[in-house]
């Protein structure tokens, strides 16, 4: 028996020009190629499993040779169908075809010839007369495509070529394949064959290797394609070219000009329809100004959900919401917009996230909920927000910095609150203040505390109360009570607190500020009980410290200060401005 010579292999390719691009069935949404793709694979895969190669050294060889060629295959194929796709698309463009057309059966053919080395001079085994000892295996198909048409409709069904669609899905198709081959080719059955003759990690580099390299470029392709089809999804919607802000919305993806062309005509489709939305100065509630960018995307969505299949379809909507939010946040502006616009776009942003999230059916909300859109979702929420929520917001602001800080830089008020429901009355007992900071030039202070109810439009008939003065004095006993007559559910209400305010009184000029708490007036004892409480021995004490305005102010405020024809919003700006000089800590 003659010497078995090495393995040799290689691949040819012959290309026929196919006509069109289509899905081959109506519930498909790849062509017909990936099915003879499909069928070329099992093909070499029987003729694998007939061979049967005794030697095992020899048929790892031969494996490693099969896995190269298919994967050489693969990605052939990718360059094939994507200049197909290329040349179809720019066909259609230079020569202004109707979007309704119908594609003609055609075919790309690929021819694969294999030669695996065969023991020479026994012909009943399978040698076949060759003079180098070699059995061919030929395989040969030829990939068809079958024609389809579509209606023509306004935007993305005119603009965006199917071929993408295609390109893309049998891209995935072709992964799934790849990725099947490890167990269609009993790899397992191999590896424990050439155990004692191959090593492991020559294994793992040489079959494992290429195929996680094929399958890597092959999800390249399917992201070039991709972002392919974000372009062509908003081609057809330009910008007006005034709009000079969106430039910068390109900085820090590279300087090609690919790259920022792929990103201003992503964003071009959906910042028309919200620089409109933007502009509009009608007086239409807000779900009915975003009605045109709901359908517009609604239309768009729909079309490629109908060619792109689910894996593909998220990969899209994932960047598309990405540059959508870009969109939104550049509408914001960078200054406090008003409130009609505000409430446009948050309206805008829960309606996008519905309809990306789709029930469940579209991304996932950890998706959707990235940094970007809870930054807008909260600037757009506050901005939206009427002057009264924004004032209440404040205050429950301020309660809970009140719960979290420990520390008693300015000094502490301590306090006994007691609700009386039969009477609907709430009782404080002012008790002390210590370790204020002294304001005067003798070292000391002359404190005292006021009381006010906030926020003030919840409690507009409720005084302002006031202990009396304590002469130099940093640790003050003050043992005086008040009551406010107010509704039990006032004290429910959010933001609704117990102010106390301590100040420096000075005979000329402004009292200074020693600090200021807030006593949640929903959790004060008493408000939930059946009966009232014989007296308020039985109330713990409350030892509140005292804290400062924010130096830099506060984010609330500024959207308040930009309501400039809102006198609540002025009047309440302005106090807490004067609060904020009487603290020498921010004058």
């Amino acid at each position: 028996m003659k010497e078995q010579l090495p393995c040799r292999g290689w691949l040819s390719w012959v290309c026929s020009v196919p006509s069109q691009l289509t899905p081959f069935g109506e519930h498909n949404k790849h062509s017909t190629s990936t099915v003879d793709l499909s069928t070329c694979y099992a093909q070499i895969v029987k003729t694998w499993q007939q061979l049967n190669w005794p030697d095992p050294e020899e048929a790892f060889m031969i494996m490693v040779k099969l896995v190269e060629d298919m994967c050489k295959i693969a990605l052939m194929y990718c360059r094939l169908i994507k200049a197909r796709a290329e040349a179809l698309s720019l066909s259609e463009q230079n020569e202004g075809e109707a979007a309704n057309r119908v594609g003609i059966r055609a075919g790309m053919g690929m021819v694969i010839e294999m030669r695996v080395g065969n023991e020479v001079g026994d012909e009943s085994e399978g040698g076949d007369g060759n003079e180098d000892g070699m059995e061919m295996m030929r395989v040969e198909f030829r990939v068809g495509m079958r024609g389809w048409g579509w209606s023509q409709r306004d935007n993305l069904r005119n603009d965006l070529p199917p071929q993408l669609c295609i390109v893309v899905n049998n891209i995935k198709q072709l992964r799934l394949l790849i990725l099947k081959l490890p167990l269609q080719l009993d790899w397992a059955q191999l590896e424990r064959r050439t155990g004692a003759v191959i090593d492991q990690q020559q294994i793992q580099h040489t079959l494992h290797h290429q195929l996680d390299s094929t399958v890597s470029c092959l999800d390249h392709e399917v992201q070039d394609v991709v972002q392919a089809l974000a372009t062509k999804v908003t081609t057809c919607h330009q910008l007006p070219c005034t709009w000079t802000e969106w430039g910068s919305l390109t900085q820090g993806h590279g300087n090609k000009p690919r790259c920022l062309r792929v990103l201003f005509q992503l964003e071009a489709g959906i910042a028309r329809h919200i620089q409109e939305l933007s502009a509009s100065n009608n007086v239409q509630e807000p779900e009915d100004s975003i009605l045109p960018l709901m359908r517009f995307l609604e239309s768009e969505l729909q079309y490629l959900n109908e060619h792109l299949v689910q894996e593909n379809f998220k990969s899209l909507l994932a960047l598309l919401w990405h540059h959508t939010l870009v969109v939104l946040t550049a509408a914001a502006g960078p200054q406090v917009p008003s409130l009609q616009h505000c409430r446009k776009l948050n309206c805008a942003l829960k309606s996008l996230e519905l309809c990306f999230h789709a029930e469940g059916c579209g991304l996932p909300l950890e998706t959707l909920h990235s940094t970007a859109f809870l930054s807008l979702e909260s600037r757009l929420a506050l901005c939206s927000s009427t002057t009264r929520k924004l004032i209440q917001k404040y205050f429950s602001t301020r309660i809970q910095e009140q719960l979290d800080v420990s520390s008693e830089k300015y000094g502490a008020v301590t306090i006994k609150a007691l609700y009386r429901p039969s009477e609907q009355k709430l009782r404080v007992e002012v008790l002390n203040a210590a370790n204020l900071i002294p304001l005067d030039s003798n070292g000391s202070s002359d404190p005292f505390v006021q009381l006010t109810l906030e926020p003030r439009h919840e409690f507009p008939e409720v005084v302002v109360r006031t202990t009396q003065c304590k002469r130099n004095e940093l640790h003050p006993l003050f043992d005086e009570a008040f009551e406010f007559l107010i509704p039990p559910e006032k004290c429910r209400q959010d933001g609704a607190c117990l102010l106390l305010t301590i100040f420096d009184y000075d005979t000329l000029g402004a009292n200074d500020l020693e600090g200021e708490a807030f006593f949640p007036l929903h959790h004060v004892p008493g408000l939930d009980a059946d009966e009232d409480q014989a007296d308020m021995g039985w109330v713990p004490q409350t030892r509140l410290p005292l804290t400062h305005p924010k130096p830099g102010g506060d984010e609330i405020l500024q959207v308040l200060e930009c309501r400039k024809g809102d006198k609540e919003a002025q009047a309440f700006v302005k106090l807490r401005k004067q609060r904020a000089k009487q603290s020498k800590e921010t004058a």
